[in-house]
């Protein structure tokens, strides 16, 4: 083991640095949660726009429309 820094905190426990690929692949993360919370969003929109007829036709209700709007996308 290396001899420790002066003035390190934590002399014990080894370096770590981001590799280079995750310094550039979290914003990436961050771009992608917003996009399919923006997509989610669209479609939401969309689907209470149906009339009931169509609505009946895909399988759906207005309350699984509630239901659905009422669910936070990130508890999927």
């Amino acid at each position: 083991m290396t001899e420790p820094m002066a003035g390190d905190p934590c002399p014990d426990l080894p370096a770590r640095r981001m590799s280079l690929s995750a310094r550039i692949a979290w914003p990436y993360g961050i771009i992608r949660g917003f996009l399919r919370w923006l997509a989610q969003a669209c479609q939401r929109h969309h689907m209470h726009r149906l009339s009931d007829h169509m609505l009946q036709d895909i399988g759906l209700t207005r309350a699984d429309l509630e239901q659905e709007s009422r669910t936070q996308s990130w508890r999927r």
